[in-house]
């Protein structure tokens, strides 16, 4: 009996225990969309590959154009709960011309029945 609901137990860990999930993208002005399940935490990091600084957002929606991530530098790290739709990196700069390449990459943390 105590071997059951060990085992049940175990179980019921394993499938709602949030998992990685990793991704990685390299662009330059805007990645390609990304759609993490609802209430998954979603955390990485991004540098530019040239070393110059950029402006970098993270958007949530894209209709409505919400950044839940901004930050100007060669470098950072992000971390924030996706909402479900879908989001992607994008590259902000003073001339709107010249992007640079960057690399993000990170782990989108859900359980596997999502």
């Amino acid at each position: 009996m105590v071997l059951a609901i060990v085992i049940a137990a175990a179980l019921v860990v394993l499938v709602v225990a949030p998992l990685p999930h990793p991704f990685s993208q390299q662009f330059e002005g805007r990645s390609s969309p990304m759609s993490p399940p609802s209430g998954s935490r979603v955390s990485g990091s991004w540098e530019t590959l040239d070393g110059s600084s950029v402006g970098f957002l993270i958007i949530l929606n894209l209709t409505s154009y919400e950044p839940v991530y901004s930050s100007y530098g060669r470098s950072g790290a992000f971390s924030f709960t996706a909402t479900g739709s879908p989001l992607i990196f994008e590259q902000s700069t003073t001339t709107m011309t010249v992007f640079s390449p960057i690399l993000v990459s990170g782990y989108s943390w859900y359980p596997p029945i999502l």
